[in-house]
């Protein structure tokens, strides 16, 4: 039974409660991103995990709404919603597991449109009532704010910490309805207290969850979009066996085996990263003979130029087919960097005698990390640095679009580029492979990496550019490949006969000997064609965009950029968004992607959600923040200073996302690996900042003074991370792993401690100047946390388009906007 009223009981501290919450909302949102990304198309999860936000901040309005009295205590409401949030996260999950729900139908079959309401509305439950219970805890101790909101942070960062290691261990699913058991304990100690019947669904996700994590086996997988490999109808109507399923922080592994008589694909291993084609494990038997077939496949392009015994590096080893293939030609040595550690296992272990024990070979290492990274700390040259199509969408995305962080690559960078000249022998050769669904039409992949090329040797000193770069196509495993060898010297004429001969010859072998020449251009799908060969003999008229990079002028070819369909301006490491190739002006009109025979989801795509998502979060949120308006006037005409508190805590929130999306990228690539990165930098600014918000508490007597030091200090720490962060990564690039993270906390550290107090300061003032303390501070939690969503979405609309330091910029424009208006909104009141 509940305790009277009048129970003379001391009031809990809920510090216990916050922690854990916050805890456990962290490790969802990301664990859900994860599903997602297996689940859908990528940029769809932005949508998906951004509407579900959306409930953080609701849950403070609700609270807002509610009469205080001793009918309705803050420790029931706490306890209520930390049961009910323990239930609704394993309907949530398993909602979202079995709903199949399919992106690419969205605007032709209606039952999707309801489909997508269900699985925003499963998840937005346990994100509302998880923010009631924060929102809850931080009215009900306004005298002690900064150490609550200090708990909260720092139960957010014990949830970063935790959240690799178990997705590694028990996977995305698993982690999610941890979440639910840990929600639901939240929640026991004011159950027995003062609301015993919230034990009942307390009772019940503790089961559900317990059974789940004991028996993995009754967890279903999520059903993916029809339009994946691994949809269902998909693996039924093919002929392929199904042998590995395995999660990991960067993406989920499948493997297909295809039989030795099927009708597709014979004999062929399928790597599947989350749910769509990434390779393809390469069978070998141990006899050199058997490799033959490289001589006359695009793999023997970059090879035909260089000596004997070459040492290569590859970027993306994947399934192995590149390590062979430079075995076959006489490597010495080979180097091998693949990202996702799932991979790695299975191509050194359970896939080892099928690949021939390649990676066992001493002329072999292979190597766990980002090829962008692991570059940057080499200490030795390579005669052929190899990045075969390292495609980001599964890779560097899956990891940081917990951030709302969208689809970036450094590996395709000038900087990357003119790394990568470092570490290259004097005749060395860097080759990149790309694979554009359309290249005779819309060569957009090879288009920017070129005009990428470009920039960077032009930064270099190197003007003439057409001479030390070579481009040809091949036909392909989908689609034709694109080879394009770049040279710091220009290329020989001995080369450019290697190179031209070496395209014969698969041409020859592809189409055939009585394949007309005059027809490589239109039939690039079966044909080896020349597109430039370092101004020796083509097989194209020269009209193509490829050709118009190259060839061009700097005078013309800005005019023709300017005229061309897509985005294809060189990619830096400030704006590393290769694939961003659709401007947002105009990403919503046209049928972009939809006219080939495959639907194309780099085509604004990704765009369009970040276009749909920031009204409709906006809007939402600003329908919500103004219930209190029409549903209790009189509780709305007793807030004072209500447009002060507002542009402050929405400045918070765009400011606060700001900052952190802008570092999670600074340190991607000192970190060297795309989950540190996240879980890091997350890590290093919640604990930093919640030690900003629990010393804040002893400033809270002059608040204006207080308001108005720390943004003078934000300024200076945010031209550190402009201009002291890029030297200070670069000169301890070299320190170990354990190294790089103790320096990354360090970096991060004093900007996290001035951020970590605006908020209780902000709180504590608002408190103290209504006559209803517990539902303005409700209310302005719920303004900073949709502040943050639209904040996450706007990030990387600007970051896209801006970069990142611009985004540096803006966040403390934001935050002097914000205490400017507090301030001021405060003052008039003073001297009124």
């Amino acid at each position: 039974m509940s305790s009277p009223s009048g129970s003379t009981r001391s009031a809990p501290s809920f510090y216990f409660e916050i922690l854990l919450v916050a805890l456990a909302v962290i490790v969802l949102e990301i664990s859900f991103t994860r599903v997602f990304s297996y689940k859908l198309y990528y940029y769809f999860t932005y949508l998906i995990i951004g509407i579900a936000l959306l409930g953080l901040g609701s849950g403070g309005v609700l609270l807002a709404l509610r009469p205080r009295g001793p009918g309705a205590p803050t420790h029931r409401t706490i306890a209520a919603a930390c049961s009910l949030a323990g239930v609704a996260v394993p309907i949530s999950y398993l909602t979202v597991a079995l709903v199949q729900l399919n992106t690419s139908q969205l605007t032709t079959h209606p039952i999707e449109l309801v489909k997508l309401a269900v699985v925003c509305g499963v998840l937005f439950a346990p994100f509302f009532l998880a923010g009631l219970a924060i929102t809850a805890i931080l009215a009900a101790g306004t005298e002690r704010i900064s150490r609550l909101y200090a708990a909260d942070l720092f139960g957010a960062a014990a949830g970063c910490g935790l959240v690799v290691w178990l997705i590694s261990n028990v996977g995305p699913p698993g982690a999610i309805l941890l979440t639910g058991l840990v929600l639901a304990l939240a929640g026991v100690r004011l159950a027995i207290r003062d609301l015993r019947i919230a034990l009942v669904p307390t009772a019940l996700a503790v089961v559900v969850a317990l059974t789940f994590l004991l028996q993995p086996q009754l967890v279903p997988d999520p059903v993916p979009d029809i339009a994946k490999r691994m949809a269902p109808q998909k693996l039924e109507a093919g002929d392929a066996e199904l042998l590995v399923s395995e999660w990991s922080p960067v993406f989920r592994v499948d493997v297909l085996a295809h039989a030795e008589d099927s009708e597709i694909l014979p004999g062929v291993h399928l790597l599947i990263h989350d749910g769509t084609i990434g390779s393809t494990v390469t069978r070998y038997d141990g006899d050199p003979a058997s490799t033959a077939f490289f001589d006359t496949e695009a793999l023997a392009v970059p090879f035909s130029l260089l000596r004997p015994d070459p040492s290569v590096l590859i970027i993306g080893a994947a399934g192995g087919r590149e390590v062979l293939a430079s075995l076959h030609f006489g490597a010495r040595e080979v180097t091998g960097v693949e990202l996702n550690p799932t991979t790695v296992d299975l191509m050194t272990n359970r896939f080892a005698e099928l690949s021939g024990g390649i990676m066992a070979d001493p002329r072999v290492t292979l190597v766990n990390a980002e090829g962008r990274s692991f570059v940057e700390r080499l200490d030795r040259k390579y005669d052929l640095i190899w990045q075969v199509a390292p495609d980001s969408y599964a890779a560097m995305n899956a990891s940081t679009s917990a951030a709302f962080v969208l689809s970036e690559s450094y590996l395709y960078t000038a900087e990357m580029i003119q790394e990568t000249f470092e570490h290259l022998s004097e005749d060395g050769i860097l080759c990149a492979e790309f694979a554009d669904i359309d290249f005779l039409n819309r060569p957009k992949r090879s288009v920017r990496y070129l005009m990428t090329a470009r920039a960077a040797l032009a930064e270099l000193g190197i003007d003439d550019f057409e001479k030390h770069v070579m481009v040809a196509t091949t036909p392909g495993f989908f689609f034709p490949p694109t080879i394009i060898l770049l040279k710091r010297t220009p290329f020989t004429q001995a080369d450019i006969a290697a190179f031209v001969r070496k395209l014969e010859e698969i041409d020859r072998h592809k189409a055939g000997p009585d394949a007309d020449p005059a027809r490589r251009e239109p039939d690039y799908w079966r044909r080896g064609v020349v597109w430039h060969a370092a101004g020796g003999p083509t097989d194209v008229a020269g009209k193509h965009p490829v050709n118009q990079v190259i060839g061009l002028g700097d005078a013309e070819l800005a005019s023709w950029q300017d005229g061309f369909a897509y985005e294809v301006s060189p990619v830096t490491d400030n704006a590393p968004f290769f694939w961003h190739f659709v401007r947002f002006r105009d990403a919503l009109t046209g049928s972009w992607g939809e006219d080939l025979p495959v639907r194309d989801w780099e085509e604004a795509t990704g765009e369009r959600v970040l276009l749909v998502v920031l009204p409709f979060a906006a809007l939402f949120a600003a329908s919500v923040l103004l219930i209190p308006a029409f549903a209790s006037r009189r509780l709305w005409n007793d807030l004072p200073h209500k447009a002060s508190v507002t542009v402050y805590f929405l400045a918070l929130g765009l400011g606060f996302m700001f900052f952190e999306v802008s570092l999670i990228q600074r340190l991607t690539l000192f970190l060297g690996y795309p989950t540190y990165s996240v879980t890091v930098t997350l890590f290093a600014v919640l604990i930093s900042t919640g030690l900003g918000s629990y010393l804040s508490g002893r400033w809270s007597h002059d608040w204006r003074r207080s308001l108005q030091l720390l943004f003078v200090a934000l300024i200076p720490l945010m031209l550190w991370c402009q201009f002291g962060l890029g030297p200070a990564m670069q000169a301890l690039s070299g320190l170990e792993l354990t190294g790089r993270i103790l320096a990354s906390v360090m970096f991060v550290a004093p900007l996290g401690l001035c951020l970590g107090a605006f908020m209780p300061i902000g709180l504590s003032m608002v408190a103290a100047a209504s006559p209803h303390p517990r539902e303005y501070v409700a209310w302005a939690w719920a303004v900073n946390g949709f502040g943050s969503v639209v904040g996450s979405i706007l990030a990387a609309m600007l970051a896209m388009s801006f970069g990142f330091q611009m985004l540096f910029l803006l966040a403390v424009l934001v935050y002097g906007a914000g205490v400017l208006g507090l301030t001021r909104g405060f003052a008039r009141e003073s001297t009124a």
